[in-house]
């Protein structure tokens, strides 16, 4: 009975919930924001996250190439659990002569039964810049009035917790259920209770997949000022970008002829700003692999190093090494095979 109850005053406090995020869109939601906890950016330095089958650690780094923001991922998938079919139909798992075995949910291999354990650790992208700005510090859409049964907002049963490591301390965030329709959540601080937006909580507890950085290095084309390579053979190729302040005018031009557009390596350039991070990966996959051509590119005050790498063995496994992302990477085949090959003919002519 008491279950009953709870989950009634779940679902109209619920539905309170809901009716107010949907009547609050036209205001400003920083004229209603409440901060759980006192941060600044600079002050922040670590965010995890743990659920059952998830542990996300946030931290922002530093070398000599400058700050950056370190994920590391680990998530356990486990198989689907069998339930009997009902007992009216009986539980499908009966033979010829009707008899139902010892263990009806034994698994047929141990394939089925096999845990699955994905560990990810990677360089963020611009997403998880604005995941890390989000958290100093993390503001909810009102404070609410704490239930006397935590199973209300779902904080007796928690989906997951998250402690924010600053300077001057750790907090604990215990997430609890959402609301009803709009999804957002319930999240504890102390003895308090907040609704917090969906929206900035499920960058953090997908992080593996939403701000996992996929370029080489952080410019695009147009910010590019200059671009060398070197070809396997040990032939160098340089190119300057003409014309910059005008997008329709600009160009690539060989140090040789500055005034002179040159279409092919123009090309080229173009198919290396479309090479993307296909995983991030050990030193130890590196066995083997050769390195078949490198490339610096400089633009905004900054110059960035990659080194690509082909192993020998068919299929060809392609990897990268750049200071960008900090450690190696693999890359797509049908990418990156073309791009060594054009760079091969462009260093023949």
């Amino acid at each position: 009975m008491k279950q009953v109850v709870a989950l009634s005053v779940a679902l109209v406090v619920s539905l309170v919930g809901a009716y107010m995020t949907w009547t609050d869109e036209g205001e400003e939601p920083a004229e209603d924001a409440v901060a759980l906890y006192a941060a600044s950016e600079s002050d922040l330095t670590r965010l995890k996250y743990d659920s059952e089958d998830l542990s996300i650690v946030i931290e922002r780094k530093e070398d000599a190439k400058g700050d950056y923001i370190w994920v590391d991922s680990t998530e356990t998938k486990r198989p689907k659990k069998k339930t009997p079919m009902d007992e009216i139909h009986g539980h499908g798992d009966e033979g010829e002569d009707g008899a139902t075995p010892e263990n009806p949910l034994a698994p047929e291999s141990e394939a089925e039964e096999k845990v699955e354990v994905i560990h990810d650790a990677f360089v963020a992208s611009v997403q998880g810049d604005e995941l890390w700005s989000s958290f100093a510090p993390l503001h909810a859409m009102r404070e609410l009035d704490k239930p006397s049964d935590p199973a209300v907002f779902g904080l007796d049963q928690p989906r997951g917790t998250l402690v924010v490591t600053r300077s001057s301390g750790d907090v604990t965030l215990t997430l609890g259920g959402e609301t009803y329709g709009s999804k957002d959540r319930y999240v504890q601080v102390g003895d308090k209770v907040f609704l917090v937006d969906d929206a900035l909580l499920k960058p953090l507890e997908n992080a593996a997949t939403r701000i996992l950085e996929r370029n080489l290095f952080p410019l695009d084309e147009k910010d590019v000022d200059t671009l060398s390579a070197t070809s396997a053979a040990g032939a160098t190729l340089s190119w300057k970008h003409a014309n910059m302040d005008d997008p329709k005018g600009a160009f690539w031009a060989r140090p040789d002829s500055p005034d002179t557009d040159d279409a092919s390596g123009g090309t080229w350039i173009g198919k290396v700003m479309r090479l993307k991070v296909r995983d991030y990966v050990d030193e130890a996959d590196l066995a083997g692999a050769q390195q078949v051509m490198a490339y610096t590119v400089a633009g905004k005050g900054q110059t960035w190093s990659v080194k690509v790498l082909r192993t020998d063995a068919e299929p060809a496994s392609w990897y990268a090494v750049s200071d960008f992302n900090r450690v190696p990477v693999s890359l797509t085949e049908s990418l990156v095979k073309d791009v060594v090959a054009d760079l091969d003919e462009l260093a023949a002519e």
